[in-house]
């Protein structure tokens, strides 16, 4: 069974994912890393967590700030980051990088 530890509109998304067929499931989160099996490569990716930004009023959500580059191998250019804004976006512009 996963493990989830997180109030993250985000980590409903990899769960609800995981679940419609996506290449990603999310296997645990915990306070200072997120877990994700890679299906394509029966792989557990451990993402050590860099900032966690809260939840506020006025943001209404919560930031989780993970390097992914380095793990799927691709350049996500500067100007294309502040538009990263979930984790269904970065699956998208990570997939079409990798395509």
């Amino acid at each position: 069974m996963n493990e989830y530890d997180g109030e993250s509109q985000d980590e409903l998304l990899l769960l609800k994912l995981s679940q419609a067929g996506s290449q990603f499931e999310l296997v645990k989160r915990d306070q200072f890393s997120i877990t994700l099996l890679y299906k394509s490569t029966d792989e557990n990716i451990v993402f050590p967590i860099i900032r966690i930004i809260a939840f506020t009023s006025e943001r209404k959500m919560m930031t989780i700030v993970v390097n992914a580059e380095e793990k799927f191998d691709v350049k996500i250019p500067d100007d294309e980051v502040k538009n990263l804004t979930t984790v269904g976006e970065a699956v998208t512009f990570i997939t079409k990088a990798q395509a």
